[in-house]
C-alpha cells in the first residue's frame, strides 16, 4: 500500500470514530433505581501473588450501590462471555454484601515483615454526581532474603449525571517492585548481595460520555464513547503508550434478515494507536481497528423461542509493514430447556487479539527485556454449553470449546544469569471444558466454585510450556453474625511442563493452596481483621525456578467513616 493509501485508511478510521462519537439518540424517562459505581476497599493476599501470578493481587473492585434516584444512568451488563479464570484473592470481607461506608482506612502487619495499608473514600448519595478515590500499599521485606516486594496503587473517579446522559473521568496508577531471587551460584557474590530488582509501572486515564441505557427488554437506544490513554513502563527498559477511541451503539432497526420486523443492532468500534520504545533506542508505531456488529434475531421453533445473535468481527492491524485485515463470524444461538430453567447455547466466533508489553509483563514479570511482539489470531472457535438455575439461589454454567489459534505466547528458560524467561510463539488447537457453580443464600452465605480442564495441541513445540492442564478455584463467604465475617479460598493449578535453559523438560507438579480470613466489627466504626495465606506452607513454583512464599499471616485494624 502506498503512502497515500495509508493516509486514506487512517483518515477513514478517524472519521468513523467521530461519526460514532457524534451519534445522538433519544430515550424515554426511566423511573427505576440507578446504579452508581464506587470504589471499595481491597486487601492483599501475598500467597496468591507468589503463587499464581507472582505479584500480590491488590485489585480494587468497582462495585455498585443503589441510591434511590428517579432515573437510571449506569449500564446493566448482560453476560456475554462464559470465560472462567482463576480469580484474584477476595477481600477480607464481602463488601458487596454489606452497606458500604463513605470511607475506610486500614493498616496491617504480617509475619514476613510485611505492611499493608488501604484508604478509600467515595460519595455515592448524590443524584447529580459521584466521586471517590483510593490508595493501597503493600510491601514485604524478609530478612536475609532478596524476595522483597512492594506495590503502590492509587485511583480516583468522578461522574456527572443528568436525566438521560452521563459523563465520567477516571485515573489509575500502580507500581510493582520485585526482585530476582533464588539466583544460581554462578552469579558473582557482589551481584548476589545487591538488590536485583525490576519494577512495572502502569498509568491509565479514561473519560467517557454515555447517552441512554443498555436494555434489551425495553429496546431503548444507547450510545457510549470512550477516550482512553494507557502508559506502561518496565524499569526504563521498555515503554508502551496506547491511545484508544471506543464507541458502542445499540438501537432498533429494520432487520436485515427478517423483512418487516425490527431487531436490536449492537455495534462496537475501537481505534487504537500504540507507540513502543525499547532501551536499545528502537521504537515503532502500530495501529488497530476493531469493528464488531451483531443483530439479535428471534425464531419460534417447535414451540420454543430461539434467540440468535448473528454478526461478524472485522479487525485491521498495521505498522511499518502492509496493513492486515481479518473478518471472522460471530454467531450464538440460545435455546430454552426444561421450562426455561436452563438455556442451551451454541456458537462460533474468532478474532484478532493485540499482544502488548503490558499484557506480557503482567502475566510473567520475569520475562526478558526485549520480547518480540506477535499478535494472536483465532481463526475459528466452536463452543457450546448450558446455563441453568438448578435450585433457588444456585446457578450452574457448563461450556466446552475448541479453537484454532495462531501466535500463542509460550515462556521458556534461557541462559540469562537472572533466569529470566525468553518468549516463543506457536500455533495450535486449544480446547477446554469448564464449569462454574454459584450458590447464594441472601447475605448469609455465598459460594463460587469454578473449574477448567485444558488441552493444547501445538504445531511445532512439544508442549504448551508452563500452561496448566487444569484450574480450580473455590471462594466462599460466610456471615457468622452481624459483626463477624469469614471467607475461604482454595486454589489449585494443574501439572505444567517447563523448558529449562539447557532445553530439558521439567515437570512441575500441581499446586494447591488454602487461604482463610476473618473480620470483626467493633464499636464506633472500628474493626479488626486477620488473613492466613498458604496454610499448607508449600513453596511450590508457579514460574519455574521462582518458588513462592510459604505460610504467611497478616493482621490489623481499620476504621469506617
Amino acid at each position: 500500500m502506498n503512502t497515500l493509501g495509508k493516509k486514506n485508511l487512517l483518515f477513514l478510521i478517524f472519521l468513523t470514530s467521530l461519526l460514532l462519537q457524534s451519534f445522538h439518540t433519544s430515550a424515554q424517562k426511566d423511573s427505576s433505581e440507578g446504579n452508581v459505581f464506587i470504589i471499595v476497599p481491597t486487601n492483599p493476599s501475598l500467597s496468591e501473588g507468589r503463587k499464581l501470578e507472582i505479584l500480590p493481587k491488590i485489585t480494587r473492585n468497582n462495585q455498585t450501590a443503589k441510591p434511590n434516584f428517579s432515573y437510571k444512568t449506569i449500564d446493566k451488563f448482560s453476560q456475554t462471555s462464559k470465560d472462567i479464570h482463576v480469580l484474584a484473592p477476595v477481600a477480607f470481607f464481602p463488601e458487596h454484601k454489606r452497606t458500604l461506608p463513605n470511607g475506610l482506612a486500614k493498616v496491617g502487619y504480617g509475619n514476613l515483615n510485611s505492611w499493608n495499608g488501604n484508604f478509600m473514600f467515595n460519595n455515592f448519595s448524590n443524584a447529580n454526581n459521584a466521586y471517590g478515590g483510593s490508595y493501597n500499599h503493600y510491601s514485604s521485606n524478609i530478612p536475609k532474603s532478596n524476595k522483597d516486594y512492594s506495590r503502590n496503587e492509587a485511583g480516583a473517579f468522578a461522574k456527572i449525571f443528568s436525566h438521560k446522559e452521563e459523563f465520567g473521568v477516571s485515573f489509575d496508577f500502580s507500581r510493582d517492585v520485585m526482585h530476582f531471587y533464588n539466583l544460581p551460584d554462578s552469579i558473582e557474590p557482589t551481584i548476589r548481595k545487591k538488590d536485583v530488582s525490576r519494577y512495572l509501572e502502569q498509568w491509565n486515564v479514561n473519560t467517557y460520555y454515555k447517552f441512554g441505557d443498555i436494555n434489551y427488554v425495553t429496546k431503548r437506544p444507547y450510545f457510549r464513547t470512550d477516550l482512553e490513554f494507557n502508559r506502561f513502563n518496565m524499569s526504563h527498559f521498555v515503554y508502551e503508550n496506547s491511545f484508544q477511541i471506543k464507541g458502542h451503539m445499540l438501537m432498533e432497526h429494520e432487520s436485515f434478515i427478517k423483512t418487516g420486523s425490527t431487531q436490536p443492532l449492537d455495534i462496537k468500534l475501537s481505534t487504537n494507536i500504540d507507540h513502543l520504545r525499547y532501551s536499545n533506542a528502537n521504537s515503532y508505531n502500530r495501529y488497530f481497528v476493531w469493528l464488531k456488529a451483531n443483530e439479535e434475531l428471534t425464531f419460534d421453533i417447535a414451540g420454543k423461542t430461539v434467540v440468535a445473535n448473528v454478526g461478524f468481527n472485522f479487525d485491521v492491524y498495521g505498522d511499518s509493514l502492509e496493513p492486515q485485515a481479518f473478518i471472522t463470524p460471530n454467531i450464538t444461538a440460545k435455546i430454552p430447556l426444561i421450562n426455561k430453567k436452563a438455556v442451551l447455547f451454541l456458537g462460533t466466533d474468532g478474532g484478532y487479539k493485540k499482544q502488548g508489553l503490558q499484557t506480557l509483563y503482567t502475566l510473567n514479570p520475569f520475562l526478558q527485556e526485549t520480547p518480540l511482539l506477535k499478535n494472536e489470531f483465532t481463526s475459528f472457535r466452536f463452543f457450546g454449553g448450558v446455563d441453568a438455575n438448578v435450585a433457588p439461589g444456585t446457578v450452574l454454567q457448563l461450556e466446552a470449546s475448541s479453537a484454532q489459534i495462531a501466535n500463542m505466547p509460550l515462556f521458556v528458560g534461557s541462559d540469562d544469569p537472572y533466569r529470566r524467561f525468553s518468549l516463543r510463539y506457536d500455533n495450535g488447537i486449544y480446547s477446554y471444558i469448564k464449569g462454574q457453580l454459584n450458590y447464594n443464600l441472601g447475605d448469609k452465605v455465598w459460594v463460587n466454585l469454578s473449574g477448567k480442564y485444558n488441552h493444547y495441541k501445538m504445531e511445532t513445540e512439544e508442549e504448551a510450556w508452563l500452561y496448566p492442564d487444569f484450574e480450580v478455584k473455590l471462594s466462599s463467604h460466610y456471615c457468622m453474625s452481624k459483626k463477624l465475617f469469614t471467607h475461604l479460598d482454595i486454589i489449585s493449578l494443574g501439572n505444567r511442563t517447563a523448558l529449562d535453559e539447557n532445553l530439558n523438560k521439567v515437570n512441575l507438579k500441581a499446586l494447591f493452596d488454602i487461604n482463610l480470613g476473618a473480620e470483626y466489627i467493633l464499636n464506633n466504626g472500628f474493626l479488626c481483621f486477620i488473613q492466613l495465606n498458604n496454610l499448607a506452607g508449600t513453596m511450590y513454583q508457579r514460574w519455574y525456578q521462582f518458588p513462592v512464599y510459604g505460610f504467611n499471616a497478616t493482621a490489623g485494624i481499620g476504621y469506617r467513616f
